[in-house]
């Protein structure tokens, strides 16, 4: 994500299966409807849910995560330090 031409990394995000839809909901917010494993990845098992993201003018604010509390926690940061 990117606020004011600069890549936001705090909130970190995290690594999900798939991304099924990005949804512009006005000019500084979007809902990501996504898809994460649960179980092993060969389970071949996934919960879908959504978060909106909203660019306050400093920093990323997350609400209307449907993503399980245990998939927040096991969930793979990306790694965008060298971006920075």
């Amino acid at each position: 994500m990117f606020g004011d031409g600069q890549i936001v990394a705090d909130p970190a995000p995290i690594l999900a299966r798939h991304i099924d839809s990005v949804d512009r909901i006005d000019g500084s917010t979007f809902r990501v409807n996504y898809a994460f494993y649960d179980g092993p990845a060969a389970a071949n098992r996934t919960t879908s849910g959504s978060a909106t993201f909203h660019w306050d003018g400093s920093r990323v604010i997350v609400t209307g995560n449907t993503l399980p509390l245990k998939q927040n926690d096991v969930a793979e940061p990306l790694d965008i330090d060298n971006f920075r």
